[in-house]
């Protein structure tokens, strides 16, 4: 296989994951999270989690929204309309949280689920959103670094 399709491959790879990653993100944000909450237990993980005196819901917030742009960013070209792709992925993630808590409502008045709008949610989507944004930023600063020292322009 040619470098060329190769790369066409690794890139239809990494869209088909960002879409998977987002429709995790959507049913996860739509679906009625009761019995979701039963099923998540205490592991260990939520127990350094609460130690720090986070919910354990703003943690799977920020948790989901942190792939959910680190997985847009790796399906975006490296830079787009001038802006590095990791901002692009972070207005993408945080526009989808703020779309998904108003979706919330949406499917409460259907009568599909039981879930409810709130601002906090939001805020720990943007904040898992912005960690993934910033260490996208650092790798490809990184490796900005690394191909200016081989040479490559």
């Amino acid at each position: 296989m040619d470098r060329e399709r190769l790369g066409r491959f690794f890139l239809l790879a990494r869209r088909g994951l960002a879409f998977a990653v987002l429709a995790a993100v959507t049913w996860l944000s739509l679906a009625d999270g009761g019995g979701l909450r039963a099923e998540m237990g205490s592991p260990w993980l939520w127990e350094i989690v609460r130690a720090l005196g986070v919910s354990a819901d703003k943690a799977a917030h920020g948790v989901m929204y942190f792939g959910l742009c680190g997985t847009l960013w790796m399906a975006l070209p490296g830079r787009v309309g001038g802006l590095s792709s990791p901002w692009w992925a972070f207005a993408a993630a945080v526009a989808w949280g703020a779309l998904m808590e108003c979706g919330q409502s949406a499917v409460t008045a259907l009568g599909w689920a039981n879930r409810s709008f709130d601002f906090n949610d939001m805020a720990a989507n943007a904040c898992g959103a912005l960690a993934a944004a910033l260490v996208c930023a650092a790798l490809m600063a990184a490796w900005a670094v690394v191909a200016r020292r081989r040479g490559r322009p």
